[in-house]
């Protein structure tokens, strides 16, 4: 929750700084390609091979989001601090041809995606979880298919053609949180879990990892805490840690005193899960422990599992990537950056993201923690505060990343 939180902020104070420098460079990289300014002459920028640049002007824009990529088609936000966002698609080969545009909101108050993480597609449809709601785009001509509130923009998991949110709701003095399952070809939902609070909204779940067992159960792993007030005026917390049997609506087992804001991460039956300074490793169909690992003090941004090695990269101030291994949890490498990153890609090897303070796009290989590359944004050229966004993705079709400026 502090790690979205200081994104946020961080996300916000960046686009107020430069709330008078609307021009945003679209810049798209391909390690085996060259670089054509203006889409036509060749150029290098350091380690990096610009395919090409495209910019657009629109007043109070500041960059993107994570791109989503369909077919001939790359997706990008053009969010501001004052307006929603919209977003359009271009053409993922040449960025010339903008195909459509979309603002077509659940309300107007509704400002920014729900958190930095990457886009979600089923087939022809994009998935977008706002702050209020989620939408279904037509990827082919950006028509909204459907719209379905929430009441909590936290973090979304995705499940097979699904999406998993939670929400919250109070009547009658008495309170619930709950996950629910949104179809994403749809909209329809489900509630699939609820439990009962002492307050409300002071309480949450984690994201939620839902894996299907060799019985063809689905089984969802999550934490849930929840933050009250005692009768003396004191604060008290509890958490846990559950293993959810969704197809018999049971539990099949529980930790206490485990929470995350993030999705545990289960590889060759066993479950990993990051809390209060630990790494955990369950043994993921019993719950026992397998083993625990202490860690680094400020782990606790994005948890993935990338080539073997379980990658935590922090959020706010001096800040690391960690990678420990998979087999008992010992770090294996980490590498200092500055400021808050965006989710982490994983391609061929090599993880990439954008980070909020040192403006960097950085390349890190995952087996060894060497950085192959780091590099500024080259439109810091003609203005010194133009950075990269937030969020980049990668289309394997094409060998591309995609990434945008500010």
């Amino acid at each position: 929750m502090e790690a979205a939180a200081a994104a946020s902020n961080l996300n916000t104070n960046n686009m107020k700084l430069i709330y008078y420098f609307p021009l945003i460079a679209l810049i798209f990289l391909n390690t085996n390609c060259k670089w054509f300014d203006n889409n036509d002459s060749p150029k290098k920028y350091g380690k990096l091979n610009i395919v090409w640049r495209t910019s657009f002007k629109d007043g109070g824009t500041f960059g993107s989001e994570a791109p989503a990529i369909f077919n001939n088609k790359v997706v990008f936000s053009n969010y501001s601090s004052f307006q929603p966002e919209s977003f359009f698609a271009l053409n993922a080969d040449d960025g010339k041809t903008q195909y459509w545009s979309w603002e077509d909101y659940i309300s107007n108050t509704t400002t920014s995606v729900g958190g930095k993480e990457l886009p979600i597609t089923f087939g022809k449809v994009l998935c977008l979880p706002l702050a209020n709601g989620a939408l279904g785009i037509d990827m082919n001509d950006g028509k909204t298919l459907w719209k379905n509130s929430f009441s909590a923009p936290g973090y979304h998991s995705v499940f097979e053609r699904c999406i998993i949110k939670e929400g919250y709701k109070s009547g009658d003095n008495k309170h619930q949180s709950y996950l629910k399952i949104i179809d994403i070809e749809s909209g329809n939902d489900r509630v699939v879990f609820q439990i009962d609070t002492i307050t409300t909204p002071f309480s949450g779940f984690s994201g939620v990892l839902a894996n299907r067992t060799v019985n063809n159960d689905t089984l969802l792993y999550f934490t849930f805490f929840e933050l009250f007030q005692q009768p003396d005026g004191g604060l008290n917390n509890y958490s846990w840690l559950y293993a959810y049997n969704l197809s018999q609506n049971k539990i099949v087992w529980s930790h206490p005193n485990i929470y995350t804001a993030w999705p545990p991460i289960s590889t060759n039956g066993k479950l990993f899960v990051v809390s209060s300074g630990y790494l955990f490793c369950f043994d993921a169909e019993t719950g026992n422990e397998i083993w625990k690992q202490q860690m680094h003090v400020n782990s606790g941004g994005y948890f993935k599992l990338f080539d073997n090695k379980l990658v935590i990269s922090d959020q706010g101030g001096t800040s690391f990537v960690h990678a420990y291994n998979l087999s008992d949890g010992s770090p294996a490498w980490k590498i200092s950056y500055n400021g808050n990153s965006s989710e982490p890609v994983y391609y061929k090897g090599l993880m990439y993201f954008t980070c909020g303070s040192d403006g960097l796009l950085w390349a890190i290989r995952v087996s060894n923690g060497e950085i192959v590359w780091k590099e500024r944004c080259p439109d810091q050229d003609e203005n010194d505060i133009s950075y990269w966004s937030f969020g980049v993705n990668v289309d394997p079709v094409r060998n591309k990343l995609y990434v945008a400026s500010f």
